[in-house]
């Protein structure tokens, strides 16, 4: 009996120490075998919007537009096609009753020049008048305007002639559009009722159109479409103001000693010139418009009297001379010749290098070598 509560007292003994200690592990806990990397790159810090970029934008080179395919050998202007037809020259009657012209600010060119008592009458170049409404007002045709026509090879427009004009006319067989005299003046040519309901003389009244122009050339047979490229050799560039030209916003010219006086007026904002003659701006008479050019042109030659004429005027139209070109309010002094009456007038500066004129259209003059003269301011 002893010895069984011996027993039992041991056992629970043996259980109390087990309760009291935690059993301790055979095996410790690894460490980690690698630590943690640190990130090898910085995030990236947003770019301030205000921040000027350390580089500047490149700037794209300027380029010069592409040159066009075709161009109106007057002006230089983009046409859409090849020109191969020929101009028209036509004579207009420069006289204080016979303005304003009309359609005088639909021509490529406007030539003053030279006419008897120190007068002058004109001739407007236009590349094409099959759409022009009236033209006029007409005058008679001189020898140098016909050889104008022919430095254009020009189908030539005017009312009548002089006796030495219209010998000219016979000799060369020059294709003429006459209002006065011919089978088809008295059809397409016509009076201005109006001028002379007013009292204007007669010979300051007459008028075509460019419609009855085209009629009469197809009526005489007159070939318009030469089937050629038309180049009078005239270079062209989009800014024609000459380096070193002298300031030109004024130019006066006067055709002749005690004669007539032209003035042209440069407008910077326009690029053009005006013209002004009898102290009045010359404008057309159909639309209003005041006529202005891009470029100007002044050819100095000799003038004269016609042989046994004491006072019907030749004017020298080949050969060579001096003169002056203005575009942009600047004017230089240029050579121009002519080697026949068929050739076209060639325009150089002094040192030989050929004439680039502004793309646009030309008022050109034809003045007295003694005795005209010109100033520009």
């Amino acid at each position: 009996m002893k010895r069984s509560f011996a027993l039992i007292l041991a056992i629970c003994l043996i259980l109390c120490g087990c309760a009291g200690e935690q059993a301790t592990p055979t095996t410790e806990a690894t460490a980690p075998t690698t630590v943690p990397t640190e990130p090898t790159t910085e995030a990236t810090v947003p770019t301030d919007p205000t921040t000027e970029p350390t580089t500047a934008p490149t700037e794209p080179e300027p380029t010069e537009p592409p040159a066009p395919e075709h161009t109106d050998p007057l002006t230089g202007e983009a046409v859409s096609d090849t020109v191969t037809t020929r101009p028209f020259a036509v004579v207009l009657n420069n006289a204080t009753q016979a303005l304003p012209h009309w359609s005088v600010s639909q021509c490529q060119m406007l030539w003053e020049l030279p006419h008897e008592y120190g007068t002058t009458r004109m001739v407007a170049m236009y590349s094409d008048v099959s759409d022009l409404g009236w033209l006029g007002s007409m005058r008679s045709a001189r020898t140098h305007h016909i050889s104008l026509a022919q430095s254009f090879n020009a189908l030539f427009v005017h009312a009548g002639y002089s006796p030495y004009a219209k010998q000219a006319l016979k000799d060369t067989g020059w294709e003429t559009i006459n209002g006065v005299e011919g089978k088809y003046g008295y059809k397409y040519f016509h009076r201005d009722q109006s001028r002379l309901d007013a009292g204007v003389s007669l010979e300051h009244t007459m008028y075509t159109t460019g419609p009855e122009v085209i009629s009469y050339c197809e009526d005489m047979g007159y070939v318009i479409d030469s089937g050629s490229q038309v180049d009078y050799g005239y270079t062209f560039a989009p800014d024609g103001t000459p380096a070193e030209g002298a300031d030109a916003t004024t130019i006066d010219i006067l055709f002749k000693y005690k004669g007539k006086k032209s003035q042209l007026t440069y407008d910077e904002t326009k690029g053009t010139y005006s013209f002004q003659q009898y102290g009045m701006v010359y404008s057309d008479g159909l639309n209003g418009e005041i006529v202005q050019f891009e470029n100007v042109l002044i050819l100095k030659t000799w003038v004269g009297l016609q042989p046994d004429s004491d006072y019907r005027i030749a004017v020298g139209m080949t050969g060579s001379g001096t003169g002056y070109y203005a575009c942009g309010g600047k004017m230089i002094e240029i050579c121009w010749s002519r080697s026949s009456e068929s050739a076209p007038f060639v325009y150089t500066l002094p040192d030989g290098t050929p004439l680039t004129m502004g793309i646009g259209t030309t008022y050109a003059a034809v003045i007295h070598n003694d005795g005209g003269k010109v100033t520009a301011s």
